[in-house]
């Protein structure tokens, strides 16, 4: 990606993975179902582009480096990571081990993927919201297949949100790193409940 400022860092596509030769090919979709409300997220982009003009971006040259064999975790934490520095937002983008939540949460032994960490001294480890992180090369996990029927959608984001229900984070999401839903929980009206956005995929001009 080399040195580009923050605001063009999170509309440029991120590198292609390196596939090799022994990837793996089977699910690993949990068998956890979510039954409650779940709505769809029907005003998600607009939601996201009335975000941008309220938001001063830095004019900071950001400079990003990665391995020649880069993990689509690597690419996310590294990217994000990045703009969020530069942003000077308290916020980490990391794995989830990296919050240390066993002071807050003690007992609790599920392990998201990744997560959006407060680094706030007043709220360190405090968690924004977690993350799920799937292989794009295994077909079970074409995301856009599930958005067409709500069954198989609520077995495929079930861990996510039970994450999000357990640790009592409004905002997840999942990603094959070439799809992405996010989700979020609130009221609406006087029912808790649960919205997914719509399916974006990454292009070669970013995501859309």
């Amino acid at each position: 990606m080399g040195r580009l400022q923050g605001h063009a860092i999170l509309r440029r596509a991120l590198p292609p993975l390196c596939i090799g030769e022994n990837h793996t090919t089977s699910s690993a979709i949990n068998i956890e179902r979510y039954l409650g409300d779940l709505n769809s997220w029907k005003d998600f982009f607009d939601d996201v582009k009335a975000f941008e003009p309220e938001h001063e971006w830095s004019r900071r040259v950001l400079r990003l480096a990665h391995n020649s064999r880069p993990t689509d975790p690597e690419l996310l934490l590294l990217a994000v990571g990045a703009v969020l520095n530069g942003q000077e937002v308290e916020i980490a983008f990391a794995d989830f081990k990296a919050a240390e939540i066993s002071n807050i949460y003690p007992g609790y032994s599920y392990v998201p993927d990744v997560a959006l960490i407060s680094t706030n001294t007043a709220t360190f480890y405090h968690l924004k919201a977690i993350g799920e992180l799937q292989t794009p090369w295994a077909y079970a996990y074409s995301l856009f297949r599930y958005l067409e029927n709500k069954e198989r959608l609520r077995k495929l984001l079930g861990q996510c949100i039970g994450y999000m229900l357990d640790l009592r984070v409004i905002d997840g999401f999942m990603s094959s790193y070439d799809e992405t839903i996010c989700l979020r929980q609130g009221l609406k009206g006087n029912e808790w409940v649960i919205e997914y956005s719509p399916n974006f995929e990454s292009s070669p001009c970013g995501f859309y």
